[in-house]
């Protein structure tokens, strides 16, 4: 008797709630797209802690990852053809590559500190990440390149330009963030920190 009260109870459940569940959800109008790229003929975007591809227009949504890790910060090269990221697939974020049309991500660096992936240099060859590495308390980032084919790690060398009005420029790679390459890749735009702190 308790199964059979059970099997009706839920019935009546599924039949009252699962319309109500239906219309909750708007599979038409995702609200939940975070950290978007765009290149000339595609925009990347974060998902679910999934690395996403379409176009402009919102079509051919392409899925590029898949993994359990979480992925995030994409950035396209300057011709539109890699995708590289940030993820966390092994405990730690490193920096990664994969084609804009899917394929198997290609993983860059092997530091155990966070790299945070920024943009590309401009000719496409390296990728611009910051990390605290090289920071005692590991809580300021600094600016690095690494090869798009893999190789050893460079902290940037280019002058940086710091703050909104550029009226500091230092020739040793500062605190930085929201790194910005000038088209011919000698200096980088970005907000940075003086050693006491104060933003410049």
């Amino acid at each position: 008797m308790k199964k059979i009260f059970w099997a009706a109870g839920s019935a009546f459940c599924a039949l009252v709630f699962f319309p109500l569940l239906l219309q909750a959800v708007d599979t038409k109008d995702t609200k939940l797209l975070t950290q978007p790229a765009i290149s000339r003929n595609h925009i990347a975007f974060v998902y679910a802690n999934d690395l996403w591809v379409a176009d402009p227009d919102g079509k051919n949504v392409l899925h590029l990852t898949t993994d359990l890790g979480i992925e995030g910060y994409p950035a396209f090269s300057p011709d539109g053809s890699l995708i590289a990221f940030s993820a966390q697939y092994d405990g730690n974020i490193d920096v990664y590559v994969v084609s804009s049309s899917g394929g198997v991500p290609r993983r860059l660096t092997w530091h155990p500190g966070p790299d945070l992936v920024q943009d590309f240099t401009p000719d496409g060859q390296a990728v611009l990440f910051t990390s605290p590495r090289a920071s005692y308390t590991g809580a300021y980032l600094q600016l690095y390149t690494v090869p798009v084919q893999g190789g050893v790690r460079t902290r940037s060398k280019s002058r940086t330009r710091i703050g909104p009005s550029f009226r500091r420029t230092v020739k040793k790679s500062p605190i930085i963030r929201f790194p910005t390459p000038s088209p011919n890749g000698k200096t980088t735009a970005g907000a940075g920190t003086r050693s006491s702190g104060s933003s410049i």
